[in-house]
């Protein structure tokens, strides 16, 4: 019996896995005797694998852990139910989507527990759908990006509808390309069929998929009024057709949040379950509990009116009231990125529309798993508080070459110059070389992507995506050509990179160490597997990753708007970044590079600037200061409504989000007495630094005005002073506002690398 040796591996793992305990951390012992009896049982069906790769992938997936999520909340007219509810209602839905993610997603056992935890926490915080009267529950989950939140949220979804939600509106971003890509991760995950073929779980296609496909899975009745398609988005006249039995069984729909599409869909579940409130004379929905998820939740939902009370803005207007047309209803935001978030009104009620989406019920974050290649790994985080600094990967490689190519500042007709800069086509030797070892590694049919962002104009995209599309097919031609001599200078530049780029990363990082022979016999199939593509608006290009589930897409996508929010790159490994933006929130989620890279963390690779890179450190800290904040008031107690946010602001000029965002927040300056703070991060353009000269030579003008300075004798130290008696004139005090020890009435200018000024007072 004979099986290729990724299958052979695969199944290897599945059978090990199975050996391991459930409910707590492997030991070394119990993964030792899986490994072994998995190895065993394979040889015995005449499968051989090798010992040490079966012993590397279990011990990835069980050394992997993941810390309790934290939250703030507010019990105020909330009924506790969850625990009774475990025991009197069946959870088939979750029981199924576990399953799943243990058997086909191949989570680690530890990350499925937390998850199945922290959906707890969450469903605990909202209303018990089963409970009469009239409720609202509002909540606010905080992730990070590419961290997992789609897959929490569906665990959540599926919870929910083994608890008696039986409308779940999902809202999926602002492009249907990210709508599209979310359906299909509920179809997979919660519905177990494909909405493109059938909007029942009982109709006829018996198009079963996901956690449907399963083979000891069951079959539950669900269903959906939007598709998998890029144009399947909630429709009346589909809705009216389709016949699907709202409240008998769960029915999911996943939306765009567009102002007529949420209207329109109040407006057909109003026709079919609306009656009269004498109370108001609106229309309302009693008895049919609605759950809505808002994913990105920061993103277009946000109220921006400069009249918040009387006139929102038209999203969030329509998604307050579809909540509001519900007697019985929750909702849940979900982002990575909460600086809008946390500036809502808590206080905005409106008679048609109720109160805004501030979290009033709670806000918990969620802590990724160890696995995660996230901000604080990819960029370091130097901390503050009582936890450790993290040392950033050895996976940033710095662009010096791109100003004549793609400039900072460009129009949207830009004429993209025709050649390549140096810096892009050795990221583009890398994504070949990433490809190739993946292969070695026995990472055949699986997903290899790479992102080039570098503009927001779509044709400007296309120019930089014609000319990476001809440079990779002249790769491919030399490649081919077996006895040329520019071959042997490309397979020599390949060889070159990868012992002085890749081995040492690899070797830093403690991965699977590959030798050259290893991966050139790699080069040309995965070189002869990459497409590439533009991903925007005006292209018609479209990234096939569950068409070619069974082979892998190996694909670089040239893209913009479109990239920066929520749509996932599967298998990324290399990004070649220019773009930048001036808020916190916009730069963090256009880093579509964070995630999960199980077996090729070393041989992901970030092209970017120094400045980019700065930016990206500075947005870490805050954003990891604003997630101990909310653990630290999670500790005392406090509710959202009592705990004043706040946001460290930027040095390096960057906005926490749109100024219309953050109509409700308030600058206030905070006082450093007493601490002994630390400026780590400078800003060595060359406008800051000519700026910073500028003033100085201002400052040392005044202080010349004021007296002659002299040359200091103090030991070991080359400085100018200034001297003048403080009690005839107060000159200095007004110059320089900071007081330390020293010589009674200096102002010292030291010269040198660092200048610091001193006044003693």
């Amino acid at each position: 019996m004979s099986t290729a040796p990724e299958d052979s591996l695969e199944k290897a793992e599945q059978t090990a896995v199975l050996l391991l305990p459930g409910d707590r951390q492997a030991t070394p012992a119990e993964v030792d005797f899986a490994v072994n009896t998995a190895v065993s049982i394979l040889a015995a069906q005449g499968i051989t694998v090798e010992r040490d790769q079966v012993r590397k992938v279990l011990e990835a997936r069980a050394s992997v852990f993941q810390a309790d999520s934290s939250a703030m909340k507010n019990d105020e007219g909330h009924v506790p139910w969850l625990a009774d509810a475990k025991a009197d209602r069946k959870w088939d839905f979750w029981d199924r989507y576990r399953r799943y993610l243990l058997s086909v997603s191949k989570l680690p056992t530890q990350v499925v527990r937390r998850l199945d935890q922290s959906t707890d926490e969450v469903l605990g915080e909202l209303e018990d759908p089963q409970r009469e009267g009239t409720w609202r529950r509002t909540g606010l989950v905080i992730g990070q990006v590419q961290s997992g939140k789609t897959g929490q949220f569906i665990g959540l979804a599926a919870k929910a509808a083994d608890a008696g939600y039986r409308l779940i509106v999902v809202f999926a971003g602002i492009h249907n390309d990210l709508r599209s890509q979310t359906q299909l991760r509920i179809d997979e995950g919660l519905l177990g069929f494909d909405t493109q073929y059938q909007f029942r779980s009982d109709d006829d296609a018996h198009r079963h998929i996901g956690v449907g496909a399963m083979s000891h899975g069951k079959r539950l009745k669900a269903a959906s009024l939007t598709t998998s398609h890029e144009k399947g988005d909630f429709a009346r006249k589909t809705a009216v057709s389709a016949n699907v039995p709202v409240g008998s069984v769960p029915v999911v729909l996943v939306v765009k949040k567009n102002r007529r599409i949420i209207d329109n869909l109040r407006d057909w579940v109003i026709d079919n379950h609306g009656v009269e409130d004498p109370g108001t004379g609106r229309m309302v929905v009693p008895d049919l509990p609605l759950f809505v998820i808002d994913d990105e939740a920061d993103n277009a939902g946000v109220n921006t009116s400069k009249d918040p009370d009387t006139n929102p803005s038209a999203i969030n207007k329509a998604i307050r009231k579809l909540v509001n047309s519900f007697t019985k209803a929750s909702y849940v935001g979900y982002t990575a990125t909460p600086f809008a978030n946390i500036y809502i009104n808590p206080d905005t009620d409106h008679d048609e529309l109720g109160p805004d989406l501030f979290p009033e019920s709670f806000i918990r974050t969620l802590r990724a798993p160890s696995n995660y290649l996230g901000p604080e790994r990819l960029f370091g985080l130097v901390t503050d508080g009582d936890e450790e600094d993290i040392e950033p990967l050895p996976l940033i490689r710095h662009i010096k070459d791109t100003d004549l190519w793609v400039p900072d500042k460009h129009k949207s007709y830009h004429p993209v110059p025709d050649f390549l800069p140096e810096s892009l086509q050795r990221a583009l030797r890398s994504f070949v070389l990433t490809c190739a070892a993946r292969r070695a590694r026995g990472q055949v049919a699986v997903h290899n992507s790479m992102l080039v962002h570098v503009t927001r104009f779509t044709a400007v995209q296309q120019q930089v995506r014609d000319q990476i599309d001809a440079h990779v097919r002249l790769l491919f031609d030399v490649l081919q050509d077996r006895f040329s001599h520019a071959r042997e200078e490309l397979e020599e530049e390949l060889r070159q990179l990868w012992e002085d780029d890749f081995v040492p990363s690899t070797e830093d990082m403690s991965g699977e160490r590959l030798h050259w022979e290893d991966v050139e016999s790699h080069l040309h199939a995965a070189l002869a597997k990459i497409t590439v593509m533009a991903v925007n608006g005006a292209a018609k290009d479209a990234l096939q990753y569950y068409e070619r589930r069974e082979t892998g897409l190996s694909v670089i996508a040239v893209g913009g708007e479109k990239l920066s929010r929520g749509l996932t790159l599967e298998g990324l490994s290399v990004s070649y970044y220019l773009r930048a933006s001036k808020t916190y929130d916009t730069l963090l989620q256009m880093g579509r590079w964070f995630g999960y890279r199980p077996r090729y963390e070393d041989l992901c690779r970030l092209y970017t600037t120094r400045t980019l890179q700065r930016q990206y450190a500075e947005i870490t800290a805050a954003t990891d200061e604003l997630r101990r904040d909310v653990e630290e008031m999670s500790a005392v107690g406090l509710t959202p409504r009592e705990y004043g946010l706040k946001v460290r602001t930027s040095s390096l000029g960057l906005g926490i989000t749109a100024s219309n965002k953050m109509r409700q927040g308030t600058r206030v300056r905070l006082s450093y007495s007493g601490e002994l703070p630390e400026t780590t991060i400078f800003d060595l353009s060359e406008k800051v630094v000519r700026n910073n000269h500028e003033l100085l030579g201002s400052f040392v003008a005044r202080l010349a005005a004021l007296s002659s300075g002299k040359v200091g004798r103090a030991e070991r130290e080359h400085h100018l002073e200034w001297r003048r008696s403080f009690g005839r004139h107060r000159g200095f005090s007004r110059l320089l506002p900071h007081r330390s020890a020293g010589p009674a009435g200096a102002a010292r200018l030291h010269c040198g690398v660092c200048t610091s000024v001193r006044q003693a007072g």
